[in-house]
């Protein structure tokens, strides 16, 4: 097996041993939600009435939760899981 490959399986193991183990708060998963459907942070925080600030810091927490590389991973992962409709809702 190449380096890629092991750093593919290290990654997969990683994921799977949290599985289950997320505490998204209802304000990551909406953020979540909204980023799945397009919207950009300054739109989100304009759909939520909160400052641009504090959607940044919402969707970086729960990319930290889900042990994501990057918003699309984090999106990615909480559909996986459930947390999120393959639709964004």
């Amino acid at each position: 097996m190449n380096l890629n490959g092991t750093m593919m399986n290290q990654r997969s193991m990683k994921l799977r041993s949290n599985s289950g183990d997320f505490e998204l708060t209802q304000m990551e998963i909406a953020c979540l939600k909204f980023a799945a459907n397009g919207y950009r942070p300054s739109e989100i925080s304009g759909a939520l009435k909160l400052e641009d600030t504090q959607i940044e810091l919402t969707l970086s927490s729960a990319e930290e939760k889900l042990g994501a590389r990057n918003r699309l991973h984090a999106i990615g992962i909480a559909v996986s899981q459930g947390l999120i409709g393959i639709d964004g809702k």
